[in-house]
């Protein structure tokens, strides 16, 4: 899949050389003066905001050369000795500016939007990027009739944690749980952090064993936790769907609930259900 992707790159990139050499070219047939460089430009700002600073840098000095190259060739004699290396450094300074300013204004933008969706703790989806992308899902369920888990997990004694031992061991702890979480799923399953010490869950294309299955995940976590010394324990509501709800709210609330249930029954238990027609 890495591969892929590198190839992908690679082809743009190569694109983007053929671009340079079409510019050049033009830039050939042109007097010396009408000046094409700030057409350089374009593949030097598409290098660096699709494929990152370092290939944009790249293209600046294919972009140089490629002036250059054109320069020579129509033959231009300079009024002073050092004029050519004075007009390709200032080139130079210009194009390497752009790649370099127009990446990280890519880098600032994908902060922004990763911000937007993103738990700044945990690095876990946030509350409103889990329900956009579980409604995607839940649509997917009743398209093609397929189930759909969705789990709500509450920490128990984690208000005892940050009182006991400070807010940053709090911290601490709620970052091991989302890495132990992310790590226990599957790769299409979507884990989120919700709000201060709840996480959530979804289980595309999983059904009644999804009970067995995250039972298996609350003792897996209740040991890592254990032997990391942190006194905490999980109380865990989850459902499944054959008939889907009118929302995806419907089915956070059915999980939470059911989660509830468990804190005031005695805590570090899941309680599974299955959504039945009664339940829209």
């Amino acid at each position: 899949m890495a591969a892929d992707f590198d190839r992908t790159r690679a082809a743009y990139f190569a694109g983007l050389c053929m671009l340079l050499a079409g510019i050049a070219y033009l830039d050939h047939l042109t007097i010396h003066e009408i000046d094409l460089s700030i057409f350089y430009l374009l593949p030097v700002g598409l290098a660096s905001w699709r494929l990152g600073i370092a290939w944009g840098r790249n293209a600046a000095f294919l972009a140089v050369a490629s002036w250059g190259l054109a320069d020579w060739l129509d033959d231009y004699v300079y009024k002073l000795p050092w004029g050519v290396y004075w007009a390709s450094v200032n080139h130079a300074v210009f194009f390497l500016a752009v790649a370099e300013v127009t990446g990280r204004l890519r880098l600032a933008y994908e902060m922004i939007e990763r911000s937007a969706f993103c738990d700044a703790l945990t690095g876990l989806y946030n509350r409103r990027a889990f329900f956009t992308m579980a409604e995607k899902e839940l649509q997917r369920s009743r398209r093609y009739g397929h189930p759909l888990t969705v789990c709500y997990i509450d920490v128990d004694h984690f208000k005892q944690v940050n009182d006991t031992r400070g807010h940053e061991a709090g911290d601490q702890l709620l970052c091991e749980i989302a890495a132990a979480l992310t790590e226990l799923v599957r790769q299409s399953d979507i884990v989120a952090r919700l709000g201060g010490d709840e996480f959530a869950l979804l289980l595309p294309e999983t059904d009644r064993v999804a009970q067995g299955v995250l039972e298996r995940l609350r003792e897996r976590l209740q040991q890592r936790m254990d032997t990391a010394g942190w006194p905490v324990t999980f109380s865990v509501g989850a459902v499944t769907c054959q008939q889907s709800p009118r929302s995806i709210d419907d089915l956070v609330q059915y999980a939470d609930a059911l989660m509830y249930q468990v804190k005031h029954q005695g805590k570090n238990q899941l309680r599974y259900e299955v959504w039945q027609e009664e339940n829209k």
